[in-house]
């Protein structure tokens, strides 16, 4: 018997956050993918996640 696997099945999902409150505005931005901007103040924010301890890091980005 052999078993078909799909790639996009065996993917593991991150669960984002659906918001980040922005650094400097202190408001709700919403995150999309692993990505945040803040559309008040213009930064840009990257969210890594760390699977071994399941949280995030945040990133400024250009």
């Amino acid at each position: 018997m052999s078993s078909h696997i799909s790639p996009t099945k065996d993917r593991e999902t991150i669960p984002y956050p659906k918001t980040l409150m922005c650094f400097i505005c202190d408001i709700p931005t919403p995150v999309i993918e692993s990505t945040a901007y803040c559309a008040k103040c213009g930064i840009k924010y990257q969210l890594i996640h760390h699977p071994e301890i399941d949280e995030f890091t945040v990133r400024i980005i250009d």
